[in-house]
């Protein structure tokens, strides 16, 4: 059923593109992008991956299904040429992590035949709420623990699905839309089509969350369509948090509170987060735990007019009295602020 869904994206985002084709998915990690292609109607499909254990278990799998038509291989464009052409090459989720990105698509590109050949690009959207909770937990995690095996204990199922990639990866990156467009024209690169993101297109609603770039190229020194900025509606209160959280000191705290605050908001996240398609309880939970150690940890904040402004706000609103707080012009907009006016909360 997955796979049929997987299929179904891509028949309706690249329709004539790969159909009869060979396709290079390249990090292909489990592989199930490297089937639906194959199950979608390309002829062949080269799956490259740097990691020799995702080779040798997908490879088994492979074998042991009957799966005719993918070839396997063990590779790094970075380390080493990688002797292989396609008519499409598939990049879902690898670029955020890779640490030269413009030499990372210049040996992509390469490997595309002359005409009629594209590249798909996936990119992490800056300004999504997943770049607040992953950057901030990195930050958190990365410069004061050292324990992932036992620290992963702490996390709930979904979040330790997405800790393995978001906490121990050595680089995440984000872009904007302005960037992404420098990136691939330096490249040689110009924009044939946006899509939506797999899961806009499982739920057929926008993923206020997270939206990540999902981009066809083909090679050409042309200028193709302009990308479209991704953008969450909620960004003024997802700039808030992340200022709050700047003025907390965690190198005070040590790595027993790192740990237990980068699970504590890990959890939060991936508790409440659902599809994606309205995060506002999200939002607020997330300002709800920060403010907790705002409240429970004075002296490991720093103060500003900002945190009076949301301490004073929570004290009112445990009180049922959020309402008698008048918000600054610069607040007046926001949702965490609005709500604490309208609620009695306990965090």
């Amino acid at each position: 059923e997955w796979l049929g869904k997987c299929c179904g994206y891509l028949k309706t985002i690249l329709a004539g593109k790969f159909e009869g084709k060979t396709v290079i998915d390249y990090g292909f990690g489990r592989g199930n992008w490297s089937l639906a292609f194959r199950m979608a109607g390309a002829s062949r499909v080269i799956a490259v991956d740097a990691a020799i254990d995702n080779v040798r278990r997908f490879a088994s799998y492979c074998h042991d299904h009957r799966v005719d038509g993918i070839e396997v291989v063990n590779g790094d464009v970075l380390q080493e040429d990688i002797d292989e052409k396609a008519h499409f090459i598939w990049v879902y989720g690898v670029l955020p992590c890779v640490s030269d990105e413009e030499q990372f698509l210049r040996k992509l590109t390469s490997m595309l035949f002359d005409g009629n050949s594209y590249l798909y690009l996936y990119a992490y959207n800056e300004g999504s709420l997943r770049q607040l909770l992953v950057e901030r937990c990195r930050d958190i995690y990365r410069n004061f623990c050292h324990n992932f095996a036992v620290d992963f204990l702490a996390l709930n199922r979904r979040a330790r699905i997405r800790a393995r990639d978001d906490l121990i990866s050595p680089r995440v990156k984000w872009h904007n839309a302005l960037a992404l467009e420098q990136l691939v024209r330096k490249c040689g690169l110009r924009v044939v089509d946006q899509q939506e993101s797999f899961d806009e297109f499982l739920n057929q609603k926008a993923n206020q969350e997270f939206s990540p770039y999902q981009i066809c190229l083909e090679r050409s020194q042309a200028h193709g369509r302009p990308i479209s900025e991704r953008r969450s509606p909620y960004g003024f209160d997802i700039e808030i948090i992340g200022k709050l959280m700047d003025l907390i000191d965690f190198s005070r705290g040590g790595e027993k509170m790192a740990s237990a605050v980068t699970a504590g908001l890990m959890n939060t996240y991936y508790g409440t987060i659902g599809d994606g398609s309205c995060i506002k309880e999200t939002i607020f939970e997330l300002f709800l735990y920060v403010m907790n150690i705002f409240l429970s940890f004075p002296d490991l904040c720093r103060s500003s007019v900002l945190s009076r402004l949301a301490v004073e706000l929570v004290e009112a609103s445990k009180q049922g009295q959020g309402h008698k707080i008048k918000l600054p012009d610069q607040y007046a907009a926001s949702y965490l602020f609005q709500r604490l006016q309208g609620e009695s909360v306990r965090i």
